[in-house]
This record gives C-alpha cells, structure tokens and sequence, in this order.
C-alpha cells in the first residue's frame, strides 16, 4: 500500500461528494483516480467508500439501490469519461 487507510476515507469521501447530488464533477473524480497507484490501494478506497445508496427519480418519488464505489461510477460516468480510467482499472484487474 502507498496510501494509508486515512487517505483512502479521504479519497472515498471526495469521490463520494463529487458524485453527489445533481451533476458530477469529473475533474475531481479523474484528480483522484490519477492519485491512486496500485490495485491494492484502490481496492482500499472502494473499502473504504462501502456501500451507499444511489437515488433515481424526482425528489417526489425516490427510488434506491445501493451501489460499491464502482456501481456508483457506472451511474455517473458516461461511456467516454470511463473510458478516460478504464485503461488504470484495467491494468489493476479491477472491472469497471
């Protein structure tokens, strides 16, 4: 590991903010990943980001499933921005 469990739940968190709510901030999401340097701090920080709910619909009628860190970047990601951090996932061995 090159990261400490520390800043794996500060990575988590920043992942997790910049997907929240309505838009998502790629730059941020593309900062960190660029951060992270081998599979096993990767899988650290998908640890550490645990399993959160991902809400569809309006505010009126929220529907819900929970969703890994991954789940959460297949929602929020195009097709084209993960094809900007799949070639790192890809040599880590992890499926995005």
């Amino acid at each position: 590991l090159t990261i400490s469990a520390s800043d794996a739940a500060l990575y988590a968190n920043t992942l997790y903010g910049a997907m929240l709510d309505f838009g998502t901030d790629e730059k941020v999401i593309y900062s960190i990943i660029d951060k992270i340097q081998s599979k096993d701090d990767m899988l650290l920080v998908i640890k550490a980001f645990g399993m959160k709910q991902y809400l569809w619909g309006t505010r009126a009628a929220f529907l819900g499933q929970d969703f890994n860190l991954i789940g959460w970047f297949r929602q929020e990601l195009s097709e084209s921005e993960i094809s900007k951090i799949k070639p790192k996932f890809d040599s880590w061995g992890i499926p995005l």
